[in-house]
């Protein structure tokens, strides 16, 4: 009897070689004509499955960044075209700017209307972003395109960002700038911002409004208060000396007591008086991303996060 194991092994060898000897067939034929795959390769003057190219993901929640950094990029560009995909592009499998100029879409991918979304930079102010495109620019005045679309990636979609450019190093550097200008432009950054999740499970960002509070709005002993602001305000004004003293700024500050006793009152205080800081709040469901929260308090430091609730972590022995 033949082992069902050794001959499951070679059907599987079998459909990997067939699936890369149809690969090769592919890029062997010539580009389909049309469509936006030919206005690519016609800008890179060159068939961008021989060029150099960089892919980045990010999470969605940093859409606006990356608009806000391509923005700067178009600004002291001379040329600039956006062309509009279909938003669901990235549903395709195997996708990406070198299948759409020479191969499997070439023939399938034609130019759409560019779909834009509003998105927050602000609690009541919002900026234009589109959904999906190709951008055909130029960097050092060597022609370079943009691929931006989502893709599906485990349980949270990311955004997508491929580059390909028509000499050596081109497209890195490129990603390197817009990837500085995301990190410089941060629309989180001083702000307070709390985690949102939607029907599936997709993690968002939103801005929270914090009332203005001064000290005198806080009612508690006098004693209390000046403890509190100790381990915040005071430390923080003292930043540059205690680093300079080889002491880091990591502190943490438990306020605790029964519904109605100022808690979150006294934490919207200190958000009014820590400015230039960022505040993330998590409570509820947020809660289980108290990780990623972290990550994101690590990299738009100075930061301060906010659990409400705190005691609804150790309930379930799961949560991460």
């Amino acid at each position: 009897m033949a082992d069902s194991a050794g001959i499951g092994g070679e059907a599987l060898g079998l459909a990997r070689s067939l699936i890369a000897g149809l690969d090769e067939i592919r890029n062997a034929l010539p580009p389909p004509p049309g469509g936006v795959g030919q206005r690519l390769r016609e800008h890179l003057r060159e068939d961008p499955r021989r060029l150099p190219g960089v892919v980045e993901r990010f999470p969605l929640s940093e859409r606006v960044n990356l608009q806000l950094a391509l923005n700067e990029v178009e600004a002291g560009s001379d040329r600039w075209q956006l062309i509009g995909l279909q938003a669901d592009v990235g549903n395709f499998g195997g996708f990406s700017i070198t299948a759409l100029a020479g191969g499997r879409f070439g023939m399938h991918i034609d130019e759409q209307p560019v779909e834009h979304t509003q998105l927050p930079v602000d609690v009541d102010a919002t900026l234009d972003c589109f959904r999906s495109g190709l951008i055909l620019t130029e960097h050092d005045d060597v022609p370079v395109g943009i691929l931006v679309f989502t893709q599906q990636h485990g349980p949270q979609p990311d955004l997508i960002v491929e580059i390909v450019g028509a000499a050596d190093g081109v497209a890195s550097e490129l990603l390197g700038r817009i990837k500085r200008l995301m990190r410089e432009k941060n629309v989180y950054r001083g702000k307070v911002v709390s985690f949102s999740f939607g029907h599936h499970g997709e993690f968002g960002l939103r801005f929270a409004h914090v009332p203005t509070l001064t000290r005198s709005d806080v009612i508690m002993p006098a004693t209390d208060l000046e403890a509190i602001e100790d381990h915040t305000l005071v430390m923080s004004s003292h930043a540059d000396a205690l680093r300079a003293a080889g002491q880091h700024l990591r502190r943490g500050l438990l306020l605790y007591g029964p519904p109605g006793t100022g808690k979150t009152h006294t934490v919207m205080y200190l958000c009014n008086q820590l400015d230039g800081r960022k505040v993330i709040l998590l409570a509820g469901p947020a809660l289980h991303a108290i990780g990623r929260a972290g990550s994101l308090a690590r990299e738009l430091a100075p930061a301060m996060i906010v659990i409400e609730d705190v005691d609804l972590i150790g309930m379930d022995r799961g949560l991460p």
